[in-house]
């Protein structure tokens, strides 16, 4: 019984300290390029007939923004600058995955040639602002709700008492 006790505490402790580490590796993992850039899904967009994709740029603030280089990232991007209200139109744009990027906002977006595209796809971007990024900074709480953590002060709310009862028991 003290052999299947002491297991149990040993996988107990272990389970602890990997999953901790676990948690604590994935936060500090180092920056790659990728990383660095925001990630987003994809958006699906239809070209124009000319191969043309337009959209509209916002500002963080929810305003139109006029003046802005838009352009496509990449070997083979084209750019433009957008009109009065926010409006862009880049030509000559291959379809496949681009990405898009103008000041701070930036999207992946999946080109579709006209008349292919799935019943989904926008026929026009719309470019906001990023959110802040925060890397390796977790707040508490993020810790605290994982299921493993909780899963874990309830096994111990359990087997603490166990273990006291029993060592009482065996002592006397």
């Amino acid at each position: 019984m003290k052999l299947y006790r002491n297991t149990s505490w040993g996988v107990l402790f272990a389970f602890t300290i990997s999953s901790l580490t676990h948690s604590n590796a994935v936060s500090a993992a180092p920056p790659n390029d990728r990383a660095a850039t925001p990630q987003a899904s994809v958006l699906d967009v239809e070209l124009g007939a000319d191969h043309s994709l337009s959209g509209q740029l916002y500002g963080s603030e929810g305003q139109t923004k006029a003046g802005v280089l838009v352009r496509v990232v990449a070997n083979r991007g084209s750019e433009t600058k957008t009109d009065s209200e926010g409006r862009f139109r880049l030509t000559n744009v291959q379809a496949g995955v681009i990405r898009l990027a103008a000041e701070d906002a930036d999207i992946a977006v999946r080109c579709w040639t006209h008349g292919t595209a799935p019943p989904t796809a926008s026929k026009r971007v719309l470019l906001t602002p990023n959110q802040q990024i925060q890397r390796g900074q977790r707040p508490i709480a993020d810790f605290l709700s994982g299921p493993v953590l909780i899963g874990l002060v309830i096994a111990a709310a359990i087997a603490i008492p166990i273990a006291i009862h029993n060592s009482r028991d065996s002592a006397s």
